[in-house]
């Protein structure tokens, strides 16, 4: 009971959130909605309510029986909740986190876990991104999107790619019996009621060491214009090195009014905070600086485009798009979002060309609402 009472009380910290422990047999009442994030003991049926609108997570004990299981993951879709179910014996150590992603919607949910874990559990983070072989000979993995935006979170570890022939034995090869293995379930419609044989359900068959799994809707991704404005933008940024850059961007939307001008230097404080932890450097030419404020309710970003280029402390590049964003534990789903929003558009090189060439922040606007990728022959350089 101890594991799962501190799973939820990190689940709890991602969301700024109370925990509430409920006691209960067979199935999920009206008073178990009561609170914001959830450790559940045993298992749950389906016939649970409607999702209370403070709720942001359940957490519960992995079933020893798989039809359970299914029952415990369409109560979840039913109250429309994000699920995290832990495998862990007592006793059990852990000495570090390994967060597994094939690419899929869980993803970017899965790697922000994994950091919220790390800071709270104080353990180290490996992230293990694969892919499956269709063919003899398979063209090389691509860095996706979860790859990419790894970087803005404090992993500590480079990501690991590979295309394998057996995706659920290269993922138990790949981690070892102290290795708290994260990985994503099938999206809600699927684990609601096709959970058996699915990729997490064949992962826990053949793994004895502990595992997370999680379930959740992918974030949703806003508009850029709901979260960046023109006054916020900064072109032709020269000369300045990665402090007075933040400063700069702080200075912005301090100044348009989008952040509180009491909450200046803490915002501040807590992004150079970040970039002292490790580079918020993500590749594509592209950094991801930001601060995340208790006070602050909802996400607000400022970008600043210079064209040589900002030592931003990293030795794999020079970015020249830096985009700050702020937010806080509260808005944590609208945060992820905004991310996958810059992944989706950063990732791509000629999003980065027309950036380069844009005479005013409305063009970065236009340039930045630009179509989506299709998801192949994605520039990462």
């Amino acid at each position: 009971m101890r594991h799962l009472e501190r799973l939820a009380a990190a689940v709890a910290g991602m969301h700024q959130a109370e925990v509430v422990k409920l006691a209960y047999e067979g199935c999920l009442s009206p008073e178990v909605l009561t609170g914001s994030a959830k450790s559940v003991d045993g298992t749950a049926d389906g016939n649970a309510p409607a999702r209370d609108a403070a709720l942001c997570g359940l957490v519960a004990n992995w079933p020893d029986v798989a039809v359970r299981t299914q029952i415990l993951l369409s109560a979840a879709q039913r109250i429309q909740a994000p699920a995290y179910i832990l495998r862990q014996a007592p006793g059990q150590d852990i000495r570090q986190i390994v967060a597994a992603t094939a690419g899929g919607v869980h993803a970017l949910r899965v790697i922000a876990l994994a950091e919220a874990l790390s800071r709270d559990w104080n353990l180290p983070v490996s992230m293990l991104r694969v892919e499956p072989m269709f063919d003899a000979a398979p063209e090389e993995p691509q860095r996706g999107l979860d790859a990419l935006l790894a970087n803005s979170f404090v992993l500590g570890a480079p990501v690991n790619i590979g295309r394998v022939a057996d995706v659920v034995r290269q993922i138990d090869a790949r981690t070892g019996s102290e290795d708290l293995l994260l990985i994503g379930a099938p999206h809600f419609g699927v684990a609601a009621s096709h959970f058996a044989g699915s990729l997490p359900e064949q992962v826990a068959r053949v793994r004895l060491g502990p595992m997370l799994m999680c379930l959740s809707e992918p974030p949703l991704s806003p508009p850029f214009r709901d979260f960046l404005w023109e006054a916020n933008i900064r072109m032709g940024v020269q000369g300045l090195a990665r402090d007075e850059v933040v400063r700069l961007l702080v200075d912005c939307l301090c100044e348009s009014g989008v952040v509180p001008a009491h909450l200046h230097q803490a915002c501040i404080r807590q992004a150079l905070f970040r970039e002292a932890m490790g580079s918020t450097f993500i590749g594509c030419q592209t950094a991801l600086p930001h601060a995340l404020l208790p006070d602050y309710a909802g996400v607000a970003a400022a970008m600043a485009v210079c064209p040589a280029g900002v030592a931003f402390g990293s030795s794999e590049g020079v970015p020249k798009f830096i985009i700050l964003l702020v937010s806080s534990a509260r808005s944590h789903d609208r945060y992820l979002g905004a991310l996958a929003r810059i992944g989706q558009q950063m990732i791509q090189a000629r999003t980065r060309q027309r950036l380069l060439a844009c005479a005013t922040p409305a063009d970065i606007m236009d340039a930045l609402a630009g179509p989506e990728p299709a998801g192949r022959g994605l520039d990462t350089q």
